[in-house]
């Protein structure tokens, strides 16, 4: 049994079948219709993210029942819009989205359906195939046991399925994080903040022969439900942190544990013998050899004439001086093993994969440790899948898996699976449960989910359902004098400054406030990076008073909540909008569209270009990036110079990738991270204070109009 924590706010449980399916979500009736977007209908807003937590519901342990397909895939039934048609939906913790086939689900019979047409048609790929549709908003329920789980969730209708057989299931449930959605909002997320408690979800993968089930509900509900169905105590279930990671990462539930495998003997089985056979020839050798020595030399000295007397016995004790010597051999090379693997890794828990997959580099040494020599005579390669014939399992090692103190054995036997084929001649083929892809961290998938421990406790922790100070991505810097300019600054996790966690917006506040004499401005700084998130995304929830970043990591708030309480709004936005499918002036009129946003509540703006990037980011993404970058900038340029009709423009445009390039001299200055992405400490400091230099006309100036005004008021 496997237990995986996750979201909701009471214990449910819910049958899972195998099986992929969309979600969606229905906008609410307000909109702001923005200058210079010609492109769709006006852009609607994201439902509200925060309710107060006293008007929050409390939530109960929920049950929901998997359907298990062959230990392959669990599937639970989802119902969805206002039909209440149900769906099999796959419930996959390694991706984030919700989809549905389209020809299961028909939008125009469900009465709360809400299209997103400006989303257009979203593609998702899964690896194996790639579904295509349109996204829209609709009600979706989880069947749980004693009550649905119900929330209003953007998901994809399924125009076009590729490569994924839908004959077992109907589309895909994502439990993954938000870094690896490609929406604006995620099961998880919805069901962080539709409840009072920090919600968890739990999962008990059986075998076909016994029941497997999923549970939703408060954390500390869960816990003692799923100490009480493995008979293990609380204070002994493994606890791992989950990692936050930037970039190739993201999104997925990760932990670091150490894994070992004790690797093959030198000499076991047929080889021992084989040495001893070696050793009874040695010995008949050696008793014939004095022999002929001796006939040739029976009076070369006394000692001789001694042994051809006694030649029996001689040859008797060199005999055993030689077999004692091999022996002692033996016992020290028997204990001696090859191949043995052990390393702490990063894996991701993925419910959506049936095997153990492992990186490229790991693959080798990991194979050789647990097969050893039948590695070469009985197990081959095909798609990426280890095959091995069936009766390699009795011999193979045992993968040890390390959650801290506690330690979990996955055997060959119990991830042998026969596949009905033959390999290497005769021999009838198994599936050994491992495969291998050009990854940076493993996947443990149900292999390793449904068998390691019968009794263990596997459990990730989830986005809690209210932000902590800790983890809230706001942060501010006080005037020195306690008044002056109230400066916003606001974007991703440039701004957040990721991964050292040193903004550029310290310094810019430290370089303002420290001028010389008149250079010198008073000003109070609030900067709020939200992680991995698009213009597009950060767009949608303008006004809400809490927001989670997309990695789920940390808590911040919308522009416009925090806007209000500004004088000037610094954006930088767009850098992850340039590996979205978006294109380059969609995410141009994303970043107009929150400035447009702040000016319509008295703040003015400064527009700061998408930053510049390099090294491994490009490598990996291609040159149609800085491509995509350049014309974002140069729109945002046209616009700030001309602006809309209306008048609304930004103050000024500062062009990032110019104040700060990716370039050989800021590489060995020591001013990028090496994805070529993110700033070093030392960057956004340099960066912080050449915007300083920039800024400080504008901040005097604007200062000042704000001290006059405030005089005049008086007067």
């Amino acid at each position: 049994m496997s237990h995986g924590v996750a979201v909701s706010t009471e214990v449910v449980q819910i049958s899972l079948q195998r099986h992929r399916r969309p979600t969606e979500r229905r906008w609410p009736a307000k909109t702001w219709l923005l200058p210079g977007f010609s492109w769709g209908p006006p852009w609607q807003w994201q439902p509200k993210i925060w309710q107060p937590q006293a008007r929050r519901p409390t939530s109960s342990l929920r049950r929901v029942h998997l359907q298990d397909l062959g230990d392959l895939q669990y599937i639970a039934e989802v119902s969805i819009g206002s039909s209440s048609s149900t769906f099999r939906l796959i419930l996959d913790t390694g991706s984030s989205d919700l989809w549905v086939s389209g020809e299961q689900f028909i939008p125009s019979l469900s009465d709360t359906w809400t299209p997103l047409p400006q989303a257009g048609l979203v593609k998702l790929d899964y690896g194996q195939g790639e579904v295509e549709g349109i996204v829209g908003v609709d009600k979706a329920c989880l069947l749980a046991k004693p009550v649905p789980l119900c929330v209003e969730q953007e998901f994809l209708v399924a125009k076009q399925v590729s490569d994924l057989s839908l004959n077992t299931f109907d589309g895909i449930l994502g439990l993954g994080l938000p870094g690896l959605s490609h929406a604006n909002q995620d099961f998880v997320q919805s069901l962080a903040r539709s409840y009072r408690e920090v919600q968890c979800f739990s999962f008990s993968l059986n075998r076909e022969d016994s029941k497997s089930f999923a549970l939703f509900g408060p954390c500390a509900k869960l816990l003692r439900k799923a100490a009480k169905e493995t008979h293990l105590p609380e204070e002994q279930a493994a606890l791992l942190s989950v990692q936050r990671l930037f970039g190739f990462a993201r999104g997925w539930w990760l932990v670091s544990l150490a894994i070992s495998c004790d690797g093959t003997r030198i000499w076991q089985g047929p080889d021992m013998y084989s040495i001893c056979g070696l050793e009874v020839a040695a010995l008949l050798l050696l008793s014939l050899y004095p022999g002929r020595r001796s006939s040739r030399g029976q009076s070369s000295d006394c000692r001789k004439r001694v042994c051809n007397a006694c030649f029996a016995l001689c040859s008797f004790f060199q005999a055993l001086v030689l077999m004692l010597l091999l022996i002692a051999l033996l016992v020290l090379l028997a204990p001696m093993v090859v191949n043995a693997f052990q390393s702490k890794v990063l894996v991701a828990l993925d419910t959506g994969t049936s095997l153990i997959v492992i990186p490229t580099e790991n693959f080798q040494q990991v194979a050789d440790a647990m097969f050893g020599l039948r590695l070469r005579d009985s197990c081959v390669l095909s798609n990426s899948e280890l095959l091995c014939a069936c009766e390699v399992a009795a011999e193979a090692k045992a993968l040890d898996f390390h959650l801290g103190d506690v330690r979990l054995s996955l055997h060959p036997l119990q991830m042998f699976a026969n596949v009905n084929a033959e390999i290497l001649g005769d021999q009838p083929a198994c599936r050994s449960g491992l495969a291998t892809q050009d990854l940076r961290f493993w996947i443990l998938g149900d292999v390793f989910l449904s068998r390691s421990a019968p009794r263990g406790v596997r459990s990730m922790r989830v986005l809690r359902s209210e932000p902590k100070e800790k983890r809230c991505a706001v942060r501010r810097w006080p005037s020195a004098t306690g008044r002056g300019l109230r400066i916003l600054i606001y974007g991703d996790s440039l701004t957040a400054g990721a991964p050292s966690m040193v903004p550029f917006a310290q310094e810019l506040h430290r370089a303002l406030e420290g001028g010389a004499g008149a250079e010198s401005c008073e000003v109070e700084t609030t900067a709020c990076g939200l992680c991995a998130s698009t213009a597009l995304q950060m767009l949608a929830v303008l006004e809400e008073p809490y927001v989670v970043d997309a990695l789920g990591g940390s808590w911040g708030s919308g522009l416009v909540h925090l806007a209000k309480e500004a004088s000037l709004a610094i954006i930088m936005a767009g850098t992850n909008d340039l590996a979205s499918p978006a294109p380059a002036g969609d995410v141009s009129k994303a970043i107009q569209g929150m400035h447009v946003a702040c000016h319509r509540v008295g703040v003015p703006t400064v527009a700061l270009g998408v930053p510049d990037a390099g090294g491994r980011f490009i490598r990996r993404l291609g040159q149609a990036l800085p491509t995509k970058r350049r014309a974002v900038n140069a729109a945002l340029a046209v616009w700030a110079r001309e602006g809309f009709e209306d008048g609304t423009r930004p103050e000024l445009f500062i062009n990032t990738s110019a104040l700060l390039p990716h370039g050989p001299r800021s590489r060995r200055a020591g001013h990028w991270e090496r994805d070529g992405v993110h700033f070093t400490a030392q960057g956004a400091e340099a960066l912080g204070a050449r915007l300083a230099r920039i800024l400080r006309p504008l901040v005097q100036r604007r200062d000042a109009e704000a001290l006059g005004r405030f005089q005049g008021t008086r007067g």
